[in-house]
């Protein structure tokens, strides 16, 4: 198994619809239900972080806790399923690659929580528009996706960011953000050049983080699973989030709510006044979103391209709003309906 990882090339290309590893692998049709699975888990957790009561958690620590916690969880399971050497030997032969997707993945996620800080939720909804058509630019400027399907993905991406803008203009700037992260309606956090920058990063390296596990899964070995390329990918993420806590703890406090490591841990122990308790967030967060989702998106990463996986983000908004529907009592309204039926008609075209 660990010669077979060593000695078995990257760029070996695949035909269109052709699955792009050996191994199990998911039909077209398992595919796009792995995803929306995915998505469910997703959506439940845009719910859940609205009942998180307030709390003086830094969002920086509960990042890294998250991707401890998963991390933990995949060097587990891996281990059990495989021989440890197995994950050194993929992590050396294509080093260069997980520690890229570790830095396109912490960059992923801080950078949004940075960004939506700076920024109003009208601008964040303009960049959620236009990820399905940056997906598609990138994967053919990059060279890393089929350029013959260019126009049909660019014809996806404009109905699908078209359905994420109407389902915005009806939620009047109400967006489900993470826990504690919606900017504040006091005047000062207003739109920022900063802070656009910020999101723009955020788009470009969540599509290059697929677009790079792709080519993993392109080189057809049957011992690179997804759990094998995803604790690869986490494990080269994790010594990032250490080191920016370390610097923000010992150095230069950007986030002012983590000022030592004491904070860390004793913030999630106390429970607000109203609503689920930091903690709780933080478990559902690892187990749901960090560990199911990321394996789920993995498997149908086999099958489905970068682009495919980054149409499902915008699938996310009129699957939340159903949620907050049945599960908070909000109103469901006619930009929903519409937003929904072009998203989903992008998702098939």
């Amino acid at each position: 198994a660990i010669e077979d990882a060593e000695k078995l090339p990257l760029v070996e290309k695949r035909k269109a619809g052709e699955p792009v590893a050996k191994g199990w692998q998911p039909s077209w049709v398992q595919a796009h239900g792995i995803m929306l699975v995915a998505m469910l888990f997703y959506a439940t957790w845009n719910v859940v972080s609205k009942l998180v009561g307030e709390s003086s958690v830094s969002w920086l620590a509960f990042v890294f806790f998250r991707m401890l916690g998963a991390f933990t969880v995949f060097v587990f399971l891996q281990c059990t399923c495989a021989p440890w050497q197995c994950f050194l030997a993929e992590l050396k032969a294509n080093f260069h690659r997980y520690a890229m997707m570790g830095l396109m993945l912490c960059c992923c996620q801080l950078t949004f929580l940075a960004g939506i800080t700076l920024t109003s939720p009208t601008t964040m909804a303009i960049f959620v528009c236009l990820e399905p058509l940056m997906a598609a630019l990138l994967g053919f400027i990059s060279g890393m996706e089929d350029s013959s399907r260019l126009p049909r993905r660019l014809l996806s991406a404009v109905v699908a960011g078209v359905g994420v803008a109407v389902i915005f203009s009806g939620h009047e700037g109400k967006l489900n953000l993470p826990m504690h992260l919606l900017p504040k309606e006091d005047g000062k956090n207003l739109v920022h050049p900063i802070g656009c920058g910020l999101l723009l990063v955020h788009v470009v390296c969540e599509i290059f983080y697929y677009l790079i596990q792709t080519k993993l899964f392109e080189a057809g070995s049957s011992t690179r699973t997804p759990l094998l390329v995803t604790t690869c990918a986490c494990g080269c993420a994790m010594p990032i989030y250490l080191l920016l806590v370390m610097l923000n703890v010992l150095v230069m406090p950007v986030d002012p709510r983590l000022t030592s490591f004491a904070d860390m841990s004793a913030s999630f122990s106390k429970h607000p006044a109203h609503g689920l308790s930091p903690l709780a967030g933080l478990v559902y967060a690892i187990l749901f979103v960090s560990i199911i989702s990321f394996l789920l998106t993995a498997m149908a990463n086999k099958r489905l391209e970068a682009f495919e996986i980054i149409m499902y983000q915008a699938a996310q908004l009129p699957v939340t709003a159903v949620m907050s529907v049945l599960l908070l009592g909000e109103h469901m309204t006619r930009y929903l309906v519409i937003g929904a039926v072009l998203i989903c008609g992008a998702l098939f075209l």
